[in-house]
C-alpha cells in the first residue's frame, strides 16, 4: 500500500472523525427515522474511511458491504 504524506493522512483522520461524530449526533437527535438512517449510513462510511486510513482495507470493505449495503 502506498503511504500518503503525513499531513494528508492526518487531515483524512480528522475529517473522518468529524464525519463520524456529526453523523452520530444526528442519528440521536433527528426525529425523522429516514434521515436518522441516512445519518447512520454516513457514520458507517466514516468508520470505513478510518479503516482505510489505518491500512485495514478488508475491514472497510466488510463494513460497507454488510452494514451499509
Amino acid at each position: 500500500m502506498i503511504q500518503p504524506p503525513l499531513i494528508l493522512a492526518q487531515l483524512g483522520v480528522w475529517f473522518c472523525a468529524a464525519l463520524v461524530l456529526a453523523g452520530a449526533v444526528l442519528v440521536v437527535t433527528l426525529g425523522n427515522l429516514f434521515r436518522a438512517a441516512l445519518s447512520l449510513g454516513v457514520v458507517l462510511v466514516g468508520v470505513a474511511g478510518l479503516f482505510i486510513l489505518v491500512g485495514a482495507e478488508f475491514l472497510a470493505f466488510v463494513q460497507i458491504l454488510i452494514y451499509v449495503g
